[in-house]
């Protein structure tokens, strides 16, 4: 039996490339290493985080900041560069249970959410179509 190999039974062949992870992610995990192993931000931290902001015509980032800040400044720059990434609940873990928790408050303080919000209306063809369907509370 002869087996060729097509994007139907290989993938790496396929031609969807999937980024794994970005330049971005790389530049400002240095920052954040750098920033940690220093006790502060150095000028490549600085040149790190300023590459990435560079990119997305953002200005650069001031120099003078203290660790913490820094370090605030580069997760915020994360939570930023890598919005619907998948990234956020890592970076939220990592930075700490207390950080997490106080995240999650703050969110939950801010949302104060309704029905409708939590669910999307049926189109009304689908009801007409189907008489046991009733529209979801809210709509």
């Amino acid at each position: 039996m002869d087996y060729t190999i097509t994007p139907l039974n290989n993938q790496s062949t396929s031609g969807i490339n999937y980024p794994v992870i970005r330049y971005a992610e790389v530049l400002l995990l240095y920052a954040e290493v750098l920033n940690e192993i220093n006790g502060g931000p150095v000028a490549d931290a600085y040149a790190a985080v300023n590459g990435v902001r560079a990119r997305a015509n953002v200005p650069a980032l001031t120099a003078g900041l203290g660790q913490a800040d820094f370090r605030d400044s580069v997760f915020l720059e994360r939570r930023k560069e890598f919005i619907q990434e998948g990234q956020r609940w890592f970076d939220l873990v990592r930075r700490g249970g207390d950080y997490y928790l106080a995240a999650q408050h703050r969110i939950a303080a801010h949302a104060a959410a309704t029905l409708a919000d939590t669910l999307y209306p049926i189109p009304v063809t689908e009801i007409q179509l189907d008489p046991l369907l009733t529209q979801n509370p809210g709509w």
